[in-house]
């Protein structure tokens, strides 16, 4: 029989029945056996979020409603179509927002979804070129929240484009994906907003060429 202790003692011995149990501790081989298993988990729930007919169905409604707010007038200054018929590769068009430098410029992008679509959100990026922008790369690839780990599934075509108007006049200098337009924001905004409106000129000849272009193919 293990002697009593004192109180405030400290136990010297293991078989002390008077000791709660010692925790369990994983040894590394079950931390990596757990992970794997996690992983096996995550897999198998992304493997059934791939549906092809859902994400098709959902994009068509995503159309359906952009297409009516432009009707309506809300939805003035976007405006997007799958490319010939191809529900998971977009053009879009925006305009840039009134009262700004961007005002009067025309910007065109480019939208990739995937099977997953609306539980991941598109690759998109400015096809219109010289974005000059804190938050846009010089490859025309956006820096933006919600195209990362912000996405919602509640998110839809419409609010994107949206977003992506609004991020044009309120960039994030402090997340920069081209440092030289942050900088330009910050240390000389007078310089910033006269690039930008040389941008909406060039932007417009540009709309105006890709579209001599698609009537010299027809």
């Amino acid at each position: 029989m293990p002697p009593r202790r004192r109180p405030g003692e400290i136990p010297a011995t293991e078989g002390d029945p008077d000791l709660p149990p010692r925790p369990f501790l994983p040894t590394p081989e079950d931390v990596r056996a757990q992970e794997m298993q996690f992983s096996k988990v995550a897999a198998a729930k992304a493997a059934k979020s791939k549906d092809p007919a859902r994400a098709k169905f959902r994009l068509m409604q995503n159309f359906r409603s952009l297409q009516k707010s432009i009707k309506d007038g809300v939805g003035v200054g976007v405006s997007a179509h799958p490319i010939d018929g191809d529900l998971f590769h977009w053009r879009a068009v925006i305009a840039g927002p009134e009262r700004t430098p961007w005002e009067g410029g025309l910007f065109k992008l480019d939208l990739v979804f995937t099977e997953e679509y609306p539980m991941e959100p598109p690759k998109v990026r400015f096809l219109t070129k010289n974005i000059l922008h804190p938050n846009v790369y010089v490859d025309g690839n956006i820096c933006m929240d919600i195209l990362k780990g912000f996405w919602s599934p509640t998110l839809d075509l419409e609010s994107l484009l949206v977003s992506i108007v609004s991020l044009l006049c309120d960039p994030n200098p402090s997340s920069a994906a081209n440092c030289e337009a942050a900088r330009l924001l910050t240390e000389n905004r007078s310089v910033y907003d006269y690039n930008v409106r040389k941008l909406v000129e060039q932007s417009l000849e540009q709309s105006f060429s890709d579209i001599e272009d698609e009537n010299d193919e027809e």
